[in-house]
């Protein structure tokens, strides 16, 4: 019996994508909804010319359906880290802000100055990070604004609240024991990093 009102899902499927280095194409990385936008984030990988370092990223984010545009901070450029838990493992949190940032097909953002030797790379976690679009000091001074956040409070005429859904971890017990910690809706994508060897000429 669960200790809180999430369940688990037993014998689930592990699921993931693939991220083919050597590949120069836009490579799909995430996807999700917030605001009723559905977006995705896609990747070029770019290696040196023996095609054994890595040297930068460069991200787009695409909406598709939707009222508001989201966007990519500029500080995602500083989110890539080495993962302490999973030996080759890169994760990267996305910076995601609505009516801000940088989306679409001709803008993105780079991060570069990289050097991961390609062989020694295996699983890429994507993670994103959203940021409330009318920060404020007083929750009930966001019912003044021109948009609603929809995603940091719920209204229901003239009561307004916090919602809680965007906690980075949330336990989920079962019998007392932590058994998943949960990071809101939609929120992380797991990768495996696919090298295409070289051809010889």
């Amino acid at each position: 019996m669960s200790d809180s009102n999430a369940i688990v899902i037993q014998n689930s499927v592990p699921v993931h994508t693939n991220i083919v280095l050597g590949n120069q194409n836009f490579q799909f990385i995430y996807a999700s909804q917030l605001y009723n936008t559905f977006f995705i984030v896609c990747a070029r990988f770019l290696l040196d010319s023996n095609e054994e370092i890595l040297q930068s990223i460069e991200i787009k984010l695409l909406n598709y359906k939707g009222l508001l545009n989201l966007g990519l901070l500029q500080s995602t450029k500083d989110n890539l880290k080495r993962d302490t838990k999973i030996i080759g493992g890169l994760n990267l949190t996305l910076d995601i802000q609505a009516m801000s940032g940088v989306h679409g097909h001709h803008n993105s953002i780079i991060i570069d100055n990289l050097n991961y030797p390609v062989d020694s790379l295996t699983d890429f976690m994507v993670t994103r990070k959203i940021h409330q679009f009318a920060p404020t000091t007083n929750i009930a001074n966001h019912l003044n604004d021109m948009v609603f956040d929809e995603e940091f409070f719920q209204r229901d005429g003239t009561v307004i609240h916090q919602k809680d859904n965007h906690l980075d971890d949330i336990p989920v017990k079962e019998n007392g024991k932590i058994v998943v910690l949960t990071h809101g809706k939609c929120k992380d994508t797991r990768a495996k990093f696919i090298v295409i060897p070289k051809q010889s000429s």
